[in-house]
């Protein structure tokens, strides 16, 4: 299975913008540890960031399906 990976903010600049993972990340915890392997600098950013799985937010136990599209929110502050 195959998962597409959109970033935002921060994120675009350590990961990429958007791409594709294998797998092995059947997990938002996997798919972390794979991230991290990536580029080590984003460690701290993921550990805060949310991910979003088809419209909602999903918490580190969500197990994915095939194709899906992986939206991953690093945290903001606005005023």
């Amino acid at each position: 299975m195959k998962y597409n990976i959109k970033t935002f903010a921060i994120l675009t600049d350590l990961l990429g913008d958007s791409f594709e993972i294998s797998a092995e990340n059947n997990s938002i915890e996997s798919l972390k540890k794979s991230l991290i392997e990536r580029n080590p600098t984003a460690e701290k950013i993921l550990a805060s960031s949310r991910f979003v799985v088809e419209n909602r937010f999903v918490e580190n136990d969500y197990v994915f399906k095939n194709e899906q599209l992986i939206l991953i929110m690093p945290p903001s502050s606005g005023g």
